[in-house]
């Protein structure tokens, strides 16, 4: 299917200058030992369109000193995009969500909302907890596409994690070349570093860990809860591949869902290797369930604990794996309690898409 739609018609906006520099402006995020001048060199590019506009250093700072929990919603905006110590927002008058494409043949078109209801988000066990470890098969896909997150903040060359401010243990998945997809309420207004650890369980790590500090943060809420994260454009990032994405349409309720993700170390997880138990011991684990709704968003039993925030939902679509979703936590209303995740819908898809045309692509 296409998605190589114009940016044009994925946002709300008056005019543009420039949409290839926005979708261009390719180059390594940073590394450990890489220096600030080695950052992907994008402001100028960014300038030159009307979609981003930088962030003034004093109220950047003024705004981080206030509050810890959303860069975001503290500034004022419904996307930031971070590039080393630069910040960017989306000029008045833009708004991401605010649109539905038709770019997925087939399959219908879902109003996408923006909303801000806030970082903090539960996950739940859904009766027994039946979440397996993974402790094989690490560098198989997709195994080898599922990372544990950690989100942070690198002052005078000392990184600093951010857990217990709302951001810190996540989890994430590969789903372009260079792009991993997770949840936007990992990212506080301190956040100016991920730390991504590709199929890392336990004590087995098959692959060094990857830092980047080039990321877009969508939001927080019920369809905007989502965040991509540009990893450096190595051999070694390339060889991770990745897991294609696919907008779910209402006819998968029922369908068989997978999570793959990480919850915290310390908490509890009954079915824990001898090593850990009960603790969860910082292993990757498995959740499989069936989706009990697809409307604004996906429901499902899944177990989920916190740190699995950011696990891509993935279900077989024609012999194919692919990501329809990102889970954020607990739907509590009067009706009982499941999982919820942000259900990618077209529009989802394209604007990941071409966000990451410039980063090597890859999407589906």
């Amino acid at each position: 299917m296409q998605y190589g739609k114009s940016l044009r018609t994925l946002l709300h906006i008056t005019s543009f200058a420039s949409i290839a520099a926005l979708i261009a402006c390719g180059g390594p995020a940073t590394e450990e030992g890489q220096t600030p001048e080695e950052v992907i060199t994008e402001a100028e590019l960014a300038l030159q369109t009307e979609l981003w506009e930088p962030v003034d250093g004093a109220e950047l700072e003024a705004v981080r000193s206030k509050s810890p929990v959303s860069l975001r919603s503290a500034l004022g905006t419904k996307g930031i995009f971070v590039n080393g110590d630069k910040v960017y927002r989306l000029r008045e008058g833009v708004t991401l969500g605010a649109e539905v494409l038709s770019g997925y043949a087939g399959q219908e078109e879902v109003e996408v909302p923006s909303g801000d209801f806030g970082a903090a988000v539960k996950a739940i066990i859904v009766g027994a907890d039946t979440r397996q470890p993974i402790t094989t098969s690490l560098t198989s896909t997709p195994q080898r596409q599922v990372g544990r997150i950690t989100t942070g903040m690198t002052a005078g060359g000392t990184f600093t994690t951010l857990s217990g401010l709302a951001g810190g243990g996540c989890s994430g998945t590969k789903i372009g070349n260079r792009g991993v997809l997770t949840s936007g309420h990992c990212f506080t207004s301190l956040t100016n570093t991920v730390r991504y650890e590709p199929a890392v369980s336990g004590p087995t790590r098959p692959y060094s860990t990857v830092t980047s500090q080039t990321f877009y943060v969508f939001g927080s809420g019920d369809t905007d809860d989502y965040a991509l994260v540009i990893l450096p454009g190595t051999t070694a990032v390339y060889g991770l591949g990745y897991v294609g994405l696919y907008a779910a349409p209402s006819s998968f309720e029922g369908r068989e869902v997978a999570l793959r993700g990480y919850p915290g170390a310390n908490q509890w997880c009954w079915t824990a290797p001898a090593a850990s138990f009960p603790a969860c011991g910082g292993y990757m684990y498995r959740s499989v369930c069936n989706l009990s709704d697809v409307g604004q968003e996906l429901e499902y039993p899944c177990d989920t604990s916190g740190g699995m925030s950011g696990s891509g939902v993935m279900t077989m679509v024609s012999g194919t794996r692919r990501v329809i979703g990102v889970h954020k936590g607990e739907d509590d209303d009067i009706f009982g309690s499941e999982n919820r995740a942000v259900r990618l819908t077209s529009f989802h898809v394209s604007l990941l898409c071409v966000l990451m045309q410039g980063f090597g692509g890859g999407c589906y």
